[in-house]
């Protein structure tokens, strides 16, 4: 995710992923390195958001969309990307599973325990390949993944339930239109052993939502 945000009238602050290239160019722009975040003088912001569309396509103002990315079977390296370089699908140690980037999930898809070697680790072979859902991916991003050939397709975003429409549903929450993350983060709990359905595991949210 790349955001870009005043700070006063003295300068601004860059949260964005780490690239070598955009790191080089930062420093030529007399940016600092924050721990956290890069931080430019006022004056050179136009610089900056020419940079971060070069480097990653967005400077962060542009809409956003919710996709699944098809991933082809096949033998993949460390890391697949997005253009722009927002992960995909990535192995950060040889016998560390396979993970998906910032702000996504696995739909589908099944790898091996291990992949490369310990020096190189690989996403490896993946013989079904994988379906991942990615969330507020900047539109020239998905423009340009769709020209480079990527599977993607567009999933319809819910309107999420207000507060009083969550409090009034508490009664029956299999009424209750989830958002994907809702639905993800439903997966994730069952994954974890939860044993409790949807609908109670619903329930009790919104009983400690009511009561907030």
């Amino acid at each position: 995710m790349v955001k870009i945000e005043r700070e006063g009238d003295n300068g601004i602050l860059v949260t964005s992923p780490y690239n070598r290239e955009f790191i080089n160019a930062a420093r030529a722009l007399r940016g600092k390195w924050t721990g956290s975040k890069w931080q430019f003088p006022a004056a050179r912001e136009a610089a900056v958001r020419e940079l971060c569309r070069r480097v990653y396509l967005t400077d962060g103002t542009e809409p956003t969309r919710t996709i699944r990315v098809t991933i082809p079977a096949g033998d993949y390296p460390k890391i697949v990307a997005l253009p722009g370089g927002r992960v995909i699908l990535q192995r950060r140690e040889r016998d560390r599973a396979v993970g998906v980037g910032d702000n996504a999930f696995l739909v589908k898809g099944e790898f091996t325990s291990s992949g490369g070697s310990a020096k190189y680790p690989r996403i490896g072979q993946t013989d079904d390949g994988a379906v991942v859902e990615m969330y507020d991916v900047p539109q020239p991003v998905v423009d340009a993944a769709m020209d480079a050939g990527l599977g993607i397709e567009f999933v319809a975003e819910a309107k999420p339930a207000t507060r009083t429409e969550l409090v009034r549903q508490i009664a029956d929450p299999q009424t209750i239109t989830l958002t994907a993350e809702a639905t993800a983060a439903l997966t994730r709990l069952h994954e974890a052993g939860d044993t409790r359905s949807d609908a109670e595991i619903i329930a009790a949210a919104l009983v400690a939502l009511a009561a907030a």
